[in-house]
């Protein structure tokens, strides 16, 4: 998991009040990368709506996991 995302955690365990929200997109296909995944989200009316795209890699097969984290910038936003 990248830097931004673990900080993300932190602050919600600490009981900080955060505005946005994280989700977990499932059944990507292999072939998706982050800027695959946030091209998608810019398509779908969501540009500038989210502030971090996560899709989790395996280098060694150059696929990814099947799944990807978005954080929205406001909650509402993940609804769309």
């Amino acid at each position: 998991m990248d830097a931004y995302l673990l900080r993300h955690l932190a602050d919600g365990l600490r009981g900080q009040r955060s505005r946005t929200v994280t989700v977990m997109l499932r059944n990507l296909a292999c072939k998706h990368t982050n800027d695959g995944v946030k091209e998608a989200l810019d398509g779908c009316g969501l540009k500038g709506k989210f502030s971090h795209v996560y899709v989790p890699r395996v280098e060694a097969r150059r696929c990814n996991l099947g799944y990807a984290f978005v954080t929205f910038r406001a909650p509402e936003y993940a609804d769309e």
